[in-house]
């Protein structure tokens, strides 16, 4: 995994919170694809923005630690300077660390919970670590943490416990850890890469043949090094992990320089150097379906599934993939006769990783079904047969300040005078991932924190890829989004010539729609829908009052997202439940989207001041659907909100404190 930071300078404001609204702690922002650092005068935090880019990894946590070199590892682990996580575009938001405590940093990057991007599975290497001197952190220069500058950190770990000091000159000492590394395990690096600052991805850094032949050349060391230590794992039991061989390999390299599986004399264990004498160009990249000799392949491929595509063009029919076995003797001059020359790099090949890109933001958007809210439902005949089952994003707003939660919303004496709830349809994969509007939404709301509740198709989780459970695990566990049942296939099916909605049906057909997605919910997410809104689409209703008394029924259940404004049958259901079930109704001509997948502004303002006596909205979108402009239309919508102190809730707050 690589992490390109951008260090800024910001200043926190104080904000006064609303009451019961969630404090979430500051994650957003989105990494953009600028790469370099900017500086402004502050005095009270630096923040440092950037990417997950290899594997690329989604949901790796990160942290910067000071640098103490009276600890093994260089920082305490119990007093992190600041957190963050990289999102699902492996991108890092929201980390910013005190100006009071200066560099150097230990910048760590724990991929213990995270999802490899390329591959849909657990990185090799869990740790990935780099130091931040002052000198990177005041230049303009981004700074990654690679396997390479792991190795480095390594080595100075290693070097301070043995001198019992911090070396003087903490750039020097680093710039001979680079010489040292490349020239051992450079597998063909030209000596001009610095480890530290070279970019291993196409960015807006690397825009002529000569830099990306830079980023090719280090990318394909990185993935080599990489590999080679995946397989020493299978091959040998020597070391417990990737993570502890790199350790091994600074060791190796801090007594004489040279790779040879000793130090002091005697055997280190675990460093096969007849693995790191092969051709590199024919070694499996982990877990995926490339070699190293289809790098530039993989790195155009994972251009879209990073926040770093930052529309440079790509000189691929340029790149040479000139690697070689890694350096085993002292000798400057290593004899490769098995070895081809360098060569161009192959044109593209129909290699596909398990885990592929969303659909990119400039796809026609996906067709919907028609707009909710409907007419109030009439049921169908119980013998209905049953179907088979099988963009450059916006600049961010300022933060939207929110109240910190009480332990039960419920409990708070006075609620708020406005509560929004944001309700967003059709959370589904496609090609292994959410759509792009999907992740350019929770990008906004992260950087505003805003609350809203997502409704995910329950049949989506029943093939689920790791980054596809993760995107939602992580954004439930945030405390930001609840994710709600929206129906099993979000299917219509005819009877008598008359279409229906899926959750317009007998009993126990819903039945067992329902206890299916609850099943694969608590199983592949680790929870289970404690809010349903019903799927739309036919025009005939999305509910009958058998929907109703399984939604009272199920013992998870506690909200409905009501597609219209509350009747006789949501009021019979609300008072059969004894307080355990509440219904949020809407008011249609108070919502976000005019028809499905069309924010509407004014038409939103003219409704909202019709109702001036409201104490809640549910407003709906489909941002799968939503273009530049539509996303623009949105924005307005939320800032109207904001101005008039609305307080955003997700469906299952909301209902505790309107109960």
């Amino acid at each position: 995994m690589t992490l390109s930071i951008r260090a800024t300078l910001r200043r926190t404001h104080r904000v006064l919170p609303f009451l019961f609204l969630s404090l979430l702690a500051a994650c957003g922002g989105g990494g953009g694809s600028d790469s370099g650092a900017t500086q402004a005068q502050s005095a009270e935090r630096v923040a440092i923005t950037g990417a997950g880019v290899k594997g690329p990894l989604a949901f790796a946590r990160v942290e910067v630690f000071a640098l103490d070199p009276t600890q093994d590892g260089l920082y305490d682990a119990t007093a992190p300077l600041a957190t963050a996580t990289t999102n699902a575009y492996a991108q890092i938001t929201g980390l910013a660390v005190p100006t009071d405590t200066p560099p150097p940093y230990i910048l760590v990057v724990d991929g213990g919970s995270a999802v490899d991007r390329n591959t849909g599975q657990a990185p090799v290497i869990r740790k990935l670590y780099t130091v931040i001197t002052r000198t990177a952190l005041n230049s303009a220069s981004p700074v990654y943490a690679t396997p390479y500058t792991s190795l480095a950190y390594q080595m100075l770990a290693q070097k301070i416990k043995a001198d019992g000091r911090l070396p003087r000159q903490l750039d020097d000492q680093l710039s001979a850890f680079n010489r040292d590394i490349v020239k051992a395990l450079g597998f063909g690096m030209p000596d001009t890469i610095d480890v530290f600052s070279t970019p291993p991805v196409i960015n807006d850094r690397t825009t002529d043949s000569a830099e990306q032949q830079q980023v090719v050349d280090y990318r394909a060391a990185i993935e080599t090094l990489s590999s080679l230590l995946h397989e020493m794992l299978r091959a040998s039991a020597a070391a417990p992990s990737a993570d502890e061989l790199l350790r091994r390999l600074a060791q190796d390299l801090n007594d004489d320089g040279v790779i040879d599986n000793r130090a002091n004399g005697s055997v280190i264990g675990g460093i096969d150097t007849q693995m790191l004498s092969r051709d590199p160009s024919q070694v499996q990249i982990a877990n995926s379906a490339y070699r190293v000799a289809d790098i530039v392949t993989l790195i155009d491929d994972e251009r879209a599934q990073v926040g770093d595509d930052s529309g440079v063009y790509f000189h691929k029919n340029r790149m040479q993939v000139a690697v070689r076995p890694a350096a085993l003797d002292a000798g400057d001059d290593i004899p490769q006769p098995d070895v081809a020359e360098p060569t161009p790099a192959p044109a593209p090949q129909p290699v596909t990783p398990p885990v592929t890109d969303p659909v990119p933001p400039a796809a026609p958007p996906e067709t919907e079904p028609a707009p909710e809210p409907e007419p109030e439902p009439s049921a169908p005949p119980v013998n209905d047969p049953v179907p088979s089952v099988p963009p450059v994003a916006a600049p961010p707003n300022p933060p939207v300040s929110q109240p910190a939660p009480s332990q039960d919303p419920a409990d708070d004496a006075t609620p708020p005078a406005l509560v929004a709830v944001l309700k967003f349809d059709d959370v589904k994969q496609v090609n292994g991932f959410v759509k792009p509007g999907w992740q350019r939404l929770v990008t906004y709301l992260q950087t505003r924190n805003i609350k809203a509740g997502f409704g995910v198709i329950g049949e989506s989780l029943a093939n689920a890829t790791p980054a596809y459970l993760a995107w939602i695990k992580t954004l439930q566990g945030s405390g930001l989004i609840e994710f709600w049942f929206h129906g099993w296939d979000h299917q219509t099916y005819s009877k008598n010539g008359v279409r229906y909605n899926e959750f317009v049906r007998p009993y126990a057909e819903m039945a067992k729609r329902l206890a299916d997605s609850q099943r694969l919910a608590k199983q592949k997410l680790g929870f289970a829908f404690t809010t349903f809104g019903p799927p739309g689409g036919a025009g005939k209703g999305s509910f009958n009052a058998d929907t109703l008394r399984l939604m009272v029924d199920d013992p998870d259940i506690r909200t409905m997202l009501y597609p219209q404004s509350m009747n006789a049958l949501g009021r019979e259901a609300e008072a059969s439940a004894d307080g355990k079930f509440k219904i949020l109704d809407r008011v249609g001509a108070v919502n976000i989207e005019g028809s499905v997948g069309d924010p509407d502004f004014v038409r939103f303002r003219d409704g909202f001041k019709a109702n001036p006596q409201r104490r809640y909205f549910v407003l709906q979108g489909h941002p799968a659907n939503w273009d530049n402009a539509r996303f623009a239309e949105f924005e307005r919508i939320i800032d109207y909100l904001v101005a008039r102190d609305a307080v955003f809730l997700t469906p299952t707050e909301a209902a505790a404190i309107l109960r």
